[in-house]
């Protein structure tokens, strides 16, 4: 084919085999292919080949492209409907607009993840916790779970005032909140190599903005409105050529949620283990909620995402087992604590983590992590304890513990960590 003449030819200018070729350029993306999304699967390519720097003036391409793939992931379900669509995608999609001006950019909190620039200017820092309430001209309502019915709860001020327990859910999903907004806050401050500009503004819609109660008074500084005076432009040999966007291998980051090195390689186990975790992220508190409907939903959850394993069943003896053995039910009959399932959090250099269970008491809180086997336990424990130390900054004054759950040997082990450190 075509392809094989150009991966002949590669080959040939590289001055190696086809075989060595295919190896060490273009292999491991096959092995990723339908283990990652294939936006993940572009910016490793981006990343492995160093393509913005040596294709700079194509930049606003490249660039586009990434945001086509991340405007049709939800559309588009894995790559090969995407290159279905490309392959009949309207111009307007594909036309790349190019400013050649002296400019800035200009990305989301979200977009930001990962990517470092000499300085940072962040206009409008806001905090807006909304927990899900349905409250007034809002669409938005909080879901109660029965043993045998599903209900919808709209929660305000006043239904808060003569309901505890409806003021504990909607301090609950507040805390949540929270959470996610400082999540959000964290990546956005640590974008920065040198230099942090922040503009606060007093309120956020009609309420106080929040935001000013995280930046400290003595490096602060409060400004009045001024009208900016125009300015010439800048001459076409004064433009500044920007260096390009640099990315972060997204490919080994996920590798620590997915379990060990070697499970890379092995597809049969790897797929094996996401179901497990996929089975496992469908069950809360079992103390106050129903075991067999919640593996049901575990199992449908499975059916519906990996509609090729025809196993689910075994499957779910394998989490009844997991769920019932004695001296692992304290992770899953947890009384009145808090859990958290495939939680995502920030550490302080600004890398993404994924926590599959986290379990908050009063005085404690609960790491814990499923391996598919007990191989690289060392690895383990160090990516467990980095997780501790995370949480620690996040529940200061709280015990924080940390626990592998094999599911091979349905046996748990707590890590221990130094808290120092």
């Amino acid at each position: 084919t075509d392809l094989d003449d150009r991966t002949i030819q590669g080959a040939e200018t590289a001055g190696m085999s086809l075989e060595a070729f295919t190896q060490g350029y273009i292999d491991e993306f096959f092995k990723n292919v339908g283990f990652i999304s294939y936006y993940e699967l572009v910016i490793s390519i981006y990343q492995r080949f160093d393509v913005l720097r040596r294709f700079r003036q194509s930049q606003a391409f490249f660039m586009k492209f990434i945001e086509l793939i991340k405007q049709k992931e939800n559309e588009c379900i894995g790559l090969g409907e995407f290159l279905g669509y490309l392959s009949e995608a309207p111009q307007e999609d594909l036309y790349v607009t190019v400013t050649h001006s002296d400019s800035i950019k200009i990305l989301t909190i979200h977009k930001s993840k990962g990517l470092e620039f000499p300085v940072v200017i962040i206009p409008f820092l806001r905090m807006e916790m909304a927990p899900e309430t349905g409250g007034k001209g809002t669409s938005s309502y909080v879901v109660e779970h029965g043993e045998k019915e599903v209900g919808l709860l709209r929660i305000t001020k006043t239904h808060r005032a003569y309901s505890a327990r409806l003021q504990k859910i909607y301090v609950d999903a507040y805390k949540k909140a929270c959470i996610d907004e400082l999540n959000n806050m964290y990546v956005a401050l640590t974008r920065p190599q040198k230099e942090l500009y922040i503009f606060i503004p007093q309120k956020s819609g009609i309420a106080h903005n929040k935001a000013q109660c995280v930046i400290p008074e003595e490096i602060s500084q409060g400004g009045t409105k001024t009208i900016a005076e125009g300015r010439e432009k800048a001459s076409p040999h004064l433009l500044i050529d920007l260096p390009p966007s640099t990315y972060v291998d997204w490919i080994e980051v996920l590798k620590d949620e997915v379990g060990e090195i070697s499970s890379i390689r092995n597809r049969e186990k790897l797929m094996q283990g996401i179901v497990f975790h996929c089975a496992l992220s469908c069950i809360d508190n079992l103390s106050i909620q129903n075991k067999k409907h919640l593996m049901r939903e575990a199992i449908t959850t499975i059916q519906a995402k990996y509609p090729y394993v025809t196993d689910a069943f075994h499957i779910e003896d394998m989490i009844d087992q997991l769920i019932s053995k004695e001296e692992l039910k304290s992770f899953f009959y947890v009384g009145e604590a808090s859990v958290y399932r495939e939680k995502e959090v920030v550490s302080r250099f600004g890398d993404t983590r994924r926590i599959d269970r986290l379990i908050v008491r009063e005085k404690e809180v609960c790491v814990v992590d499923y391996k598919s086997t007990q191989d690289n336990k060392e690895e383990y424990r160090l990516q467990v304890a980095e997780y501790c130390k995370i949480i620690a900054q996040m529940y200061p004054g709280k015990k924080i513990r940390g626990y592998l759950l094999y599911l091979d040997a349905l046996i748990s082990e707590e890590v221990l960590w130094d808290s120092s450190a």
